[in-house]
């Protein structure tokens, strides 16, 4: 399943929760992943800026970040402002939203890759 905007609202078919693939497209300057419940992020700064055409792809289960799906970006995350654990596709019938901001995001988005999991 997936889903693409600047704001996503997350809700998967399983009974446990899901790791999530998310990619930001630029252009963007230092873009968080926020959830709204509660401001968990996922913190892409470290003068993180992405041009038009690229992405960031962060794959929530490997803690990993990379550029365009292809180089070790990991360097952007800001490690202490960063919650891992927050970036899960909750268990049915849950959901979550998590919103992309920036210092700069004009025709910036997002898109969130997930399955249904079941125990």
């Amino acid at each position: 399943a997936g889903a693409t905007g600047g704001s996503l609202t997350i809700a998967q078919a399983g009974n446990r929760p899901t790791p999530m693939t998310f990619k930001v497209h630029g252009p963007i300057m230092n873009p968080s992943i926020v959830r709204l419940s509660d401001g968990s992020r996922i913190a892409l700064t470290n003068n993180c800026v992405l041009t038009s055409g690229n992405f960031l792809e962060v794959n929530t289960a490997k803690r990993t970040v990379r550029l365009s799906g292809l180089t070790n970006a990991l360097g952007y995350i800001s490690a202490q402002n960063t919650n891992w654990e927050a970036f899960e596709a909750p268990p049915n019938p849950g959901s979550v939203t998590y919103e992309l901001v920036a210092a700069s995001a004009t025709g910036a988005y997002m898109e969130a890759l997930y399955r249904s999991a079941y125990a």
